[in-house]
């Protein structure tokens, strides 16, 4: 779930995808950030990780983009994103994405 190195800490967790539209959200699809689960902010809460919180999104595919965290309100175990998001990774409602902590420059 979540690695030490150094004195900065990294976050990985996989997660069910979803758009905007199954959490009936219409402000999702305006920006690049996504609802994440309040577990999560449990989790991130003890950890020395870098902030503003960046994430690195990751299909089984390989196909890649990065986002911020708009609020820890989804379902458990399920990533909420806006749908040109879904659009870039190829994937599907409910296919499964890695989201890992990343600093970008």
């Amino acid at each position: 779930m979540f690695q030490q190195q150094g004195r900065i800490a990294t976050y990985t967790q996989v997660f069910a995808a979803f758009s905007g539209v199954f959490a009936a959200r219409n402000d999702i699809d305006d920006g690049g950030k996504v609802l994440l689960p309040q577990s999560m902010l449990a989790d991130i809460s003890t950890l020395n990780l870098v902030y503003p919180l960046q994430f690195e999104v990751k299909s089984f595919r390989g196909t890649a983009t990065h986002c911020g965290v708009l609020e820890f309100v989804a379902d458990e175990g399920q990533i909420v994103m806006p749908q040109w998001m879904m659009d870039v990774l190829k994937i599907q409602p409910m296919e499964m994405i890695t989201l890992k902590t990343v600093i970008l420059p």
